[in-house]
């Protein structure tokens, strides 16, 4: 009998988990199976939970139970209790261990854009996405990490060793990154752009990381090619993250770059 692996979350018909999962289990010849396990907020209780979830080796987490999930795991890797989010659980004979392998997709990702400099870093958003991106933005190395958001008060609350300011303060005082990354929905199809950053400041930018990938140019990415600024979306992320979650789940190494370039060219690529 195969594997079985699942997806936790509350709405899953959007997700393009179960078709990158299966995709890796065939390139990987794992015989494994990939189910969506939705939960209503209102009944998500611990040991009905667990109870669902115990049948499955491992299982990825999505919105809104990435924080949720946490009392109900036994362990939790180190960077996931940083963030105070998991998304990956693997099932070690009954007992639930945490990570966070958003951080390990996006850190492959920002490594993909080939940055040389690592002084400042710039986050949209203040976020759980905005959490995990600025803890691996200083574990990467970034000296200085600036967050805009609509909220900068409530932002510095959160990032009290950052500047935070909001997208005002920010678009006057036209600060240059080696990096702009923006971890807010702003940018996906059913979206408007409604924080714009002036074409002054965002061409002050080294380059850009949109976690967004639908549309795959972003209004985002697209302002900074007019300005030759190179720019990524999260689609590279996405799937270096479910990677590294098989990687966990099947406890070997992989051949994450190889991996990730096939899924995107047999998946993505029209």
């Amino acid at each position: 009998m195969g594997k079985r692996f699942g997806l936790l979350g509350e709405t899953l018909s959007y997700s393009l988990s179960p078709r990158i999962h299966q995709a890796l289990f065939e390139k990987l010849g794992i015989e494994a199976t990939y189910e969506l396990v939705e939960i209503p907020v209102s009944i998500f209780a611990g040991e009905l939970t667990r109870a669902k979830l115990k049948r499955l080796d491992g299982f990825n987490v999505t919105t809104p139970y990435k924080e949720l999930i946490i009392p109900l795991l036994d362990d939790i890797d180190f960077a996931a209790a940083r963030i105070g989010a998991v998304n990956t659980v693997v099932n070690e004979k009954g007992s639930f261990k945490g990570y966070n392998t958003d951080y390990y997709g996006f850190m492959t990702s920002i490594g993909d854009l080939g940055i040389k400099r690592r002084h400042r870093a710039i986050v949209l958003g203040s976020g759980g996405a905005a959490r995990m991106a600025v803890i691996a933005l200083e574990d990467m190395g970034f000296e200085e990490i600036v967050i805009v958001s609509r909220n900068a008060m409530n932002a510095q609350t959160k990032f009290k060793k950052h500047l935070c300011m909001d997208y005002t303060a920010f678009n006057h005082e036209s600060k240059e990154s080696d990096l702009l990354v923006n971890c807010t929905p702003v940018g996906q199809k059913v979206i408007e752009v409604t924080e714009p950053i002036k074409n002054s400041v965002l061409k002050l930018q080294g380059a850009i990381f949109d976690l967004n990938y639908n549309p795959s140019v972003t209004p985002l990415i697209a302002q900074g090619l007019l300005l030759k600024v190179k720019g990524m979306n999260g689609l590279n992320m996405l799937v270096a993250q479910a990677v590294k979650a098989e990687a966990i789940w099947l406890q070997t190494q992989l051949p994450v770059d190889s991996l990730i370039k096939g899924i995107i060219a047999d998946l993505f690529t029209e």
